[in-house]
This record gives C-alpha cells, structure tokens and sequence, in this order.
C-alpha cells in the first residue's frame, strides 16, 4: 500500500516544482485548448444547421415536386448580393427588393436561406450571428419586410419572413 503512495505523490512531484514561467506556459496551453474546442464546437454547430437546412429543401422538393430555378452558384450570388445590400451604414432596400423578384417558388427561398447561412463577417447583432431572416428584420422596417412577403405572395409563394 505505502508503494503506491509512493508512487502516486512522485506522479504529482512536478506540481512541487512550478515556477512561474511553467505556470504561464501551462495556463496558455489551457487558453489555446479552450479557444480550440470553443472554434471546433461553433464549427460543428453551424454544420448541423446546414444539414438541418438542406434536409428541409429535399423533403419541400420531394413533397412538392418544385425545381429550382437557379443553380448553387447563383444562389450565393444573390446571397452576397443582399449582404451587400446590408453592408455599410443604411441598407439598399432597392437591391434586396431586387433579389427577391428574381425568386420563382419556396424552394428557390429556401436555397436563398441555405446560400446566405449564418453571417459571421460584420454581421452580428448584440454577439449574434444573423441567419437571412434576423438580418432583414434588423435591417428592414416593419412596412420594407411586409414588402419583402408581398412580392413572395404575390408569386404564390407560401413563405413569410
């Protein structure tokens, strides 16, 4: 019994012998480990949630039957477009107005929704990261958002921001 006191007091022996350069080093290798899993645990996060998006397009195209109108490529194009229409001091209300015309049924909305993802760029609001529905209603007023689901509406779209 006394051997393995023994040997359990030698494997904490380096605690006697910390200096303060040891205590630096060890508390910035904790520092790195924490950021580490912090960045790797956002990462896998924000997988799950474009998982959880694109799972929600095929079953909308699989129940309803609808294509899209527009290729991936296009998509994150009107995606940078509206995040340039945020960018900036005032929002160019024209340019997001623009972007939803172009959209033809729900799942081109959805494919919109998928391409802007979460924006982490500039694009919180309090430490929140913005998905496409935060950010227009951060952006837009109340009557510029009800424009937004008139024009969806008005193509017969069934989706509202």
């Amino acid at each position: 019994m006394s051997d393995l006191k023994g040997k359990a007091n030698k494997g904490l022996s380096w605690l006697d012998e910390l200096t303060p350069q040891r205590i630096i080093t060890l508390v910035v290798i904790l520092a790195i480990l924490a950021v580490g899993i912090y960045f790797l645990v956002r990462y896998i996060k924000k997988g799950l949630v474009k998982l959880k998006m694109e799972d929600q397009i095929t079953d909308h195209i699989l129940q309803t039957g609808e294509k899209a109108s527009f290729n991936d490529a296009e998509y994150l194009e009107m995606a940078q477009e509206l995040a340039a229409a945020f960018d900036g001091p005032g929002t160019d209300e024209a340019k997001v107005f623009s972007v939803f015309q172009k959209l033809q049924n729900k799942t081109d909305v959805l494919k919109l929704i998928n391409a802007y993802g979460y924006r982490i760029e500039g694009r919180k609001l309090f430490g929140k990261e913005l998905n496409l529905a935060d950010s227009l209603k951060s952006e837009l007023t109340a009557a510029e958002l009800s424009k937004v689901n008139n024009i969806l509406s008005s193509k017969n779209i069934n989706y509202a921001f």
